[in-house]
């Protein structure tokens, strides 16, 4: 018994065989679609809480530096190696060009 896509062959109309996927099993649709809603939502919520409770630029200071702390090291399990130089300054340039856009804007609203 193999795993993945069933291919199965049909012909066009052509004449030609086309490949094409078996139809879907509908529990496994069930199931991603209810992981993607869980999962979007929780998101939004998890924002909600986040700026009922924090101040506006703490919270996208906490959000990067928890995915930071969690794919560091996965990227260095994998091989992936330390950020090089220009990496680390192409970051943080976009760093200080996002935090310039978010206060102009935050001074703007005042």
């Amino acid at each position: 018994m193999t795993t993945g896509t069933t291919i199965v062959q049909a012909e066009s109309a052509s004449g030609r065989i086309v490949p094409q996927a078996a139809p879907a099993n509908p529990t496994l649709l069930y199931l991603a679609y209810a992981a993607v809603y869980l999962i979007w939502g929780s998101t939004f919520f998890a924002i909600r809480i986040g700026i009922e409770s924090l101040p506006p630029l703490l919270l996208p200071a906490v959000r990067h530096l928890s995915i930071g702390l969690i794919f560091y090291p996965i990227f260095r399990y994998l091989g992936k190696g330390k950020p090089t130089p220009p990496m680390a300054n192409r970051d943080r340039d976009g760093v200080l060009i996002h935090g310039k856009f978010v206060l102009t804007d935050r001074w703007r609203n005042l």
